[in-house]
């Protein structure tokens, strides 16, 4: 048993006293915490849990859901900035992990012009991409289209990861320009199995298959419905300016391998070959990427595109990117041409880059600005 004896005036004074002053040290020590936790550690803090915890937030996020949210922020909100998104990501993600994005974080473009019969060149374009991430995909979708309107958005409307789309400008001979050129297509993949195995194959003539009308909107979005800006397409409008054809690229294609452990369960990287026939009076030729491509060389061959009549062709390399790469800002010749370009430089839909040819005046000199 406890026994509570009261205390004197005197007493009580002092505990009073000894236990303001407790309070007022425990005051200063609060004010002091608090200041310097204002002036520095809650930077210190929100900066360190930033660092911990942004990069975890965001592996959970679906790409566009991380995306679209900052775009839509700083752009503001418009239904234009899906066309960003999906450029900038190579695809809609909106599967986790991004796989059903492609991007190229390693891609050549070979370019060898050649002159034909009068009036013509032959082109052959061999590119290379190599994936930041394994594609899980075995099928690679061509469009092919003489509609410029249609060829700026495909980029937009295709939710096939693996895909090109080449542009016919005649529309005239556009039927027969698409027979011409899918009889010298060829492909070469590094893919991996089910169990990440990787594996490579030569380029090889691959049949493609007709993808028919009724088919189109399973390729294109914009078939379906709206897409960003751009209003719900009736695919009736394009039947006579629009073709799709698929591009197995499973191993019972290529016929080299047989083992069920090597069938194509994701690709690594693609080489396409193509080669078509143009009319040299275009003066022009040029490459666009499909999906995001970090570009890192262009070399082009000019040495057998030679007129009918009169002086040699000349020639200027005209880039449309982030930034401006190193190629001579003048007309130059076939001879000066032959090495490749060093372009180092990211590339989104959109971007690329022109040849263009001309030639020479009577009056030439050697470097004239391009114009």
């Amino acid at each position: 048993m406890y026994v509570l004896i009261p205390a004197g005036n005197g007493e009580v004074a002092k505990i009073l006293a000894d236990l303001s002053r407790l309070l007022g040290m425990i005051a200063l020590i609060i004010a002091i915490l608090i200041l310097v936790y204002q002036r520095y550690l809650k930077q210190l803090w929100t900066a360190e849990l930033a660092k911990l915890s942004g990069p975890a937030i965001l592996a959970t996020l679906l790409p566009a859901q991380a995306l679209s949210p900052l775009l839509s922020n700083l752009y503001g909100n418009s239904g234009a900035i899906q066309d960003v998104v999906h450029a900038v990501l190579g695809g809609e993600g909106q599967k986790p992990g991004g796989q059903d994005l492609c991007i190229s974080t390693n891609t050549t473009i070979e370019y060898v012009l050649s002159s034909e019969v009068p009036g013509t060149y032959r082109l052959s374009a061999t590119i290379e991409y190599n994936f930041h991430s394994s594609v899980a995909d075995d099928r690679m979708t061509l469009f092919m289209t003489c509609d410029p309107r249609l060829r700026d958005i495909i980029a937009t409307g295709c939710g096939k990861p693996l895909y090109d789309w080449w542009y016919i400008p005649d529309r005239e001979m556009f039927d027969e320009s698409t027979k011409g050129m899918l009889q010298g297509v060829e492909i070469a993949a590094r893919y991996r199995d089910s169990n990440g195995r990787k594996f490579s194959t030569e380029l090889t003539p691959v049949e493609p298959r007709y993808v028919p009308f009724d088919e189109w909107p399973e390729h294109l979005a914009f078939f379906r419905s709206d897409v960003g800006s751009i209003p719900q397409q009736d695919p009736r409008l394009y039947m006579g300016t629009l073709r799709i054809y698929e591009y197995d690229l499973t191993l019972t294609n290529f016929g080299d391998l047989t083992s069920e452990a090597a069938i194509m369960h994701s690709v690594d990287g693609l080489i396409t070959r193509s080669s078509s026939l143009n009319s040299t009076e275009d003066g022009y030729c040029y490459w666009q990427p499909p999906y995001p491509c970090f570009v890192d060389k262009i070399s082009l061959d000019v040495s057998g595109l030679q007129p009918e009549f009169g002086g040699p062709y000349e020639f200027h390399v005209a880039p449309f990117t982030f930034r401006a790469w190193s190629v001579p800002n003048h007309w130059t010749n076939a001879a000066e041409l032959q090495t490749d370009l060093q372009v180092r430089s990211w590339m989104l839909p959109g971007h690329g880059f022109a040849l263009l040819w001309r030639q020479r005046p009577e009056n030439y000199q050697s470097g004239s600005t391009a114009r």
